[in-house]
């Protein structure tokens, strides 16, 4: 259960901040320097190192002689005339890491052991819990992959009295951050001050002290499996639908939602009312349009601050299907059909020889007109080049093959029913 002390509590020490009367947080913590071997001078990039060569009223008639790694001849730009028995190094690369000699009379005098490191970053310390439940992870992402091996510790403080403790932190070389768990249960809910120490092996480097409530670093993960879908027979309609994200592991604590969409053409996106629910309907989406939805959450009580938003989710609006052309349907007739009953009209080639549609023919049908010439719609088409003097003595036809005749009469073959 959330306590109100604690939340008095940090309420109280924001308040404090507010009026002026904490500026920063105290110091409570100084991060340790390393132990260097016996001889090890540091120098950080883009500085000026200056070595000596035993004293200096000792080699006033005698030769001092400068070597780096043995070769004495790298070192002859990098020479002070000032003084004998003193070598000044400006604009110190990480190239002039090694070993400096100085010999007097071809004797070794001196030996300095130079490591020359680029400064650390700075770290910044951003906490959070991903549930009420959940312990305390620290973070710290650095702006560009550092060239040598660095080690990251948290030092945290409970409460105002409380002593520090010091928790290692993991490296992510993938994301390029470190990582660090601070032990937490859900009722321990006080204040705690934190402080970040870095160090390469030769150098220190430590984050600015802060002070965080567990109740207010609670930052959920974005919710997961959100889907978008059209509703059937509603054009301006989608449903979102959405789970918890797995790392809220607990039953007991609920999240709150917020829902932003926006067409594929804009530019802006809508926010939505907040819910406590999985699922969300809206209503006001542009037809026949894409849109883009995703979805953040935050605790119930607004304990905390807002998850980040979900991967980007589309789809578009149900759309009227266009409706198919239909396609009439005619019977043949059901009787035979005699040559008696044909007459003949030659058009362009092609003899076309229609059902007699008189009264005393008996029979009925739709009447199909090719040329402002009236035929039934039962007929037979042969082409009168190839076959002039063919006769049927019967045939079944529809209208719908004369259609298609008269449009493609020389893919008619002989005898052929159309």
């Amino acid at each position: 259960m959330i306590s109100k002390l604690s939340i008095m509590e940090a309420g109280l020490a924001c308040l404090l901040f507010s009026m002026g009367f904490l500026t920063e947080v105290p110091a409570f913590y100084s991060c340790p320097s390393p132990v260097l071997p016996t001889g090890t001078k540091v120098a950080l990039t883009e500085s000026t190192v200056i070595l000596t060569c035993g004293e200096e009223e000792r080699f006033v008639n005698s030769t001092i002689e400068w070597r780096f790694n043995g070769n004495k001849k790298i070192l002859k730009d990098k020479r002070s005339t000032e003084n004998k028995n003193v070598l000044v190094l400006q604009s110190i690369t990480l190239k002039e890491t090694g070993i400096y000699s100085c010999y007097i009379d071809g004797e070794l005098i001196d030996t300095h052991n130079v490591s020359v490191r680029e400064a650390l970053q700075k770290p910044s310390v951003s906490c959070y819990r991903r549930s009420p439940i959940n312990k305390i992870r620290c973070e710290w992402k650095l702006s560009k992959k550092w060239p040598y091996s660095i080690r990251a510790s948290l030092v945290v403080k409970k409460g105002f009295s409380g002593l520090p403790s010091e928790y290692k932190c993991r490296y992510y070389e993938l994301s390029n951050k470190f990582s660090c768990i601070v032990n937490h249960t859900e009722e321990d809910d006080i204040l705690y001050f934190v402080k970040m120490c870095v160090t390469d092996g030769y150098t220190t480097e430590s984050s600015k002290e802060d002070m965080l409530s567990s109740q207010r670093i609670i930052k959920p993960d974005p919710p997961e499996n959100v889907t978008v879908n059209p509703v059937q027979n509603a054009p301006q309609k989608l449903n979102v639908t959405w789970v918890y994200p797995r790392s809220w592991w607990t039953t007991f604590y609920r999240l709150r939602f917020q829902i932003r969409y926006r067409a594929d053409r804009v530019q802006d996106f809508t926010t939505m009312p907040e819910v406590l629910k999985t699922s969300c309907m809206i209503d006001d989406a542009w037809m026949k349009f894409k849109h883009i939805v995703q979805v953040r959450g935050m605790e119930e009580f607004r304990y905390g601050t807002w998850s980040e938003w979900s991967e980007e989710v589309s789809n578009t609006p149900w759309t009227e299907p266009e409706p198919e052309p239909s396609t009439p349907q005619y019977q043949p007739f059901e009787t035979p059909v005699t040559t008696e009953d044909l007459e003949v009209y030659n058009t362009d080639g092609v003899t076309c020889r229609t059902v007699d549609c008189n009264e005393n023919s008996g029979r009925t049908s739709d009447v199909f007109s090719y040329r402002n010439q009236p035929a039934c719609s039962s007929v037979h088409l042969l082409d009168s080049r190839n076959y002039p003097n063919s006769h049927h003595s019967s045939v079944h036809l529809s209208y719908q093959q004369v259609q298609l005749d008269f449009l493609h009469p020389s893919s008619q073959a002989d005898g052929a029913s159309v």
